[in-house]
């Protein structure tokens, strides 16, 4: 199955692919060979350039997955908007990109949740910046 990708879910997809050894950990107990998943996982890589990936094995199908349910892409997202490396519609445009891809992974029959940062943790963005009208508004920065 070929699946097209926005450049924000490439780049949630791109940040697991870039650790090939944790993604071949991951599948150890299922694709035992390290080298060939880590060799697939490297392809894909080069593949995700061109903005799509085709998913035409099982091997391929279950890193994409990896690539989402192992992702760590959120863990110091919060920090980075607080020390202002990201811009809060960054943020919001990379949530939204994740639940794209969940959206993704159930079509695929793989329902898995992107992790995002502490649930106790909260984002104020600026609704008025981003050209959507209003103040600021509270939310909770997590998958629902």
């Amino acid at each position: 199955m070929l699946i097209k990708l926005t450049p924000s879910q490439r780049e949630i997809v791109e940040h697991r692919l870039g650790n090939s050894d944790t993604i071949s950990d991951a599948l150890s107990e299922m694709f035992p060979d390290t080298d060939l998943v880590e060799s697939t996982a490297a392809a894909m890589s080069e593949e995700l350039k061109s903005g799509s990936l085709n998913l035409d094995s099982d091997l391929k199908l279950e890193v994409f997955i990896d690539c989402l349910d192992g992702s760590t892409f959120f863990a110091n997202s919060e920090d980075a908007v607080v020390s202002k490396e990201i811009s809060r519609g960054q943020l919001l445009a990379w949530q939204k990109a994740a639940k794209e891809l969940e959206q993704i992974s159930v079509d695929l029959g793989n329902e898995v949740s992107i992790p995002r940062f502490d649930s106790s943790l909260t984002c104020s963005l600026d609704y008025a910046a981003l050209g959507r009208g209003g103040g600021q508004r509270t939310f909770l920065a997590v998958g629902e």
